[in-house]
C-alpha cells in the first residue's frame, strides 16, 4: 500500500473494494494486487472482514501475501485492533503469520504480543514467539512492565499438562528479559 495514503478512501480504493466483495476469484486476485499499489489503511478493516470468510486457497494465500507485503507502518494500528478483537483462533493465526512475514516494525507493541501469547492457545503463542523474536526496538519501560504482568499472570493461571505451551511462554520471558537488559544497555 502507499506509504503516502490517507485514512479516508478515495474512489479507486472504494471500487476495488467493490470488486473483492462482488467479484470472481480472479477479479478479486486483480483488485486485491490493485490495492497494494493504490491502496489506503482505510481498505485494511474491510480486507480483513473479507478474509475471514475466504475459502478459497488461492485467495487466502494471496490475501496472506498481501498482508505479508504491508510496507506502510500506518498498517499496524488497524490491523492490531483487529487481532486483539478477533475472536476465532485460526484467523488470528493467520493474521499472526502475516505479521510476522511482513517488513513492518511492530516493536510498539511487544506487551499486546506477550498477551495474546499469553491468551492464546499454543500456535498463536507459537506465532507470537516469532514476532517477538524479531521485534527491533527500541522499547518502552512500560511495555516491558506489561510484558512481565502478562508473564506472571499466564504462570499464575497454568494449568497443568500445558508443558508445550509454557515452553513457549519460558522461551518469551528469556526474550523479555534479553530485550530489556540490552535495552537498557544504550
Amino acid at each position: 500500500m502507499s506509504a503516502s495514503s490517507k485514512s479516508s478512501p478515495n474512489k479507486k480504493v472504494q471500487q476495488l473494494l467493490l470488486d473483492i466483495q462482488n467479484g470472481d476469484a480472479s477479479k478479486v486476485i486483480k483488485a486485491i494486487k490493485a490495492l497494494e499499489a493504490y491502496g489506503n489503511t482505510s481498505a485494511l478493516e474491510p480486507l480483513i472482514n473479507y478474509w475471514k470468510n475466504v475459502t478459497d486457497p488461492s485467495l487466502d494465500r494471496e490475501l496472506g501475501e498481501f498482508f505479508a507485503a504491508l510496507k506502510d507502518t500506518d498498517s499496524r494500528h488497524p490491523i492490531m485492533k483487529m487481532l486483539e478483537d478477533e475472536e476465532e483462533t485460526e484467523f488470528r493465526i493467520k493474521l499472526l503469520t502475516a505479521i510476522w512475514n511482513c517488513k513492518v516494525d511492530y516493536s510498539d507493541y511487544l506487551a499486546e504480543f506477550v498477551q495474546i501469547a499469553a491468551d492464546g492457545t499454543f500456535m498463536e503463542t507459537l506465532e507470537c514467539l516469532t514476532i517477538i523474536e524479531n521485534l527491533d526496538g527500541p522499547f518502552e519501560e512500560e511495555q516491558f512492565f506489561e510484558s512481565q504482568i502478562a508473564l506472571k499472570s499466564y504462570l499464575d493461571q497454568r494449568e497443568n499438562g500445558d508443558d508445550q505451551k509454557a515452553q513457549l511462554m519460558s522461551e518469551i520471558a528469556v526474550i523479555i528479559k534479553d530485550l530489556e537488559s540490552n535495552d537498557i544497555d544504550f
